[in-house]
């Protein structure tokens, strides 16, 4: 079966339908989650729904037999209302920059720790991949960045996010951890995702990485409601406090 829309997080309503990919089935399906019997309703036409859904689905042949049920949970979410006033901005990031003492195959706690300097991003800095290695200067390995901005967001959406890095991160928005990726890359790098609700305005983003050893990156990609593709974001829509 293909479902649309393919984001499963949305605001307000969204109408779902499938695509039956089985010949000389019916689908069958529930909306609380059990498993779909030969009573339950067929889908024939696509469903509006303004409330987090469980659909459960089930494909039926003529011969009565059935096939392995699918689940598909669509999520209502708010949106969070941008809390941020600043009056002028200019394209930007901070960046704290920490040196670390022991190898480290996780995020350390930054908290606890005291910058070795502090500064700001040029924007070809972070201009699709974020430019760690230019940061960390003649060290290779076993340092951490902080980076904090404020996103521009241009419309009331719900958002995507797309984190690669080698080695760990995590993208923090307005305080509530987004994605997580408190990890060690020994081959290749990770990727994760994330979804939020945002009103249009300023979001404070934090994003911590740390560099183990060996190769480094950082790539943090966006999309808005059922976008087909993580797009870069453009580092204009990245902004700072002049």
């Amino acid at each position: 079966m293909w479902s649309t829309p393919r984001a499963r997080i949305f605001h307000g309503s969204v109408t779902v339908d499938i695509e039956n990919l089985l010949p000389g089935t019916v689908i069958r399906y529930t909306t609380d989650g059990s498993v779909p019997t030969s009573d339950s309703p067929i889908w024939e036409v696509a469903i509006t729904i303004d409330t987090t859904t469980n659909f459960k689905l089930l494909a039926f042949a003529e011969d009565g037999s059935n096939y392995t049920p699918y689940d598909m949970v669509y999520t209502a979410t708010e949106l969070k209302p941008s809390e941020v006033d600043l009056a002028t901005t200019q394209p930007g990031m901070f960046y704290r920059y920490y040196e670390l003492g022991d190898k480290t195959t996780s995020l350390p706690d930054f908290e606890s720790l005291e910058p070795t300097r502090i500064g700001t991003l040029s924007m070809d800095q972070f201009n699709q991949n974020i430019q760690v290695a230019a940061i960390a200067g003649d060290r290779s390995e076993s340092y951490a960045l902080h980076l904090t901005s404020y996103l521009s967001v241009p419309v009331d959406e719900v958002y995507h996010f797309h984190l690669h890095a080698d080695d760990g991160a995590r993208i923090v928005i307005d305080g509530q951890v987004l994605v997580d990726l408190d990890t060690h890359s020994y081959v290749d790098a990770w990727e994760a995702e994330g979804s939020v609700g945002l009103k249009q305005g300023l979001h404070r983003v934090d994003l911590y990485y740390y560099q183990d050893g060996h190769r480094t990156r950082l790539t943090v990609k966006s999309k808005k409601g059922d976008e087909p593709e993580y797009q870069f974001i453009s580092p204009e829509s990245w902004r700072r406090p002049q």
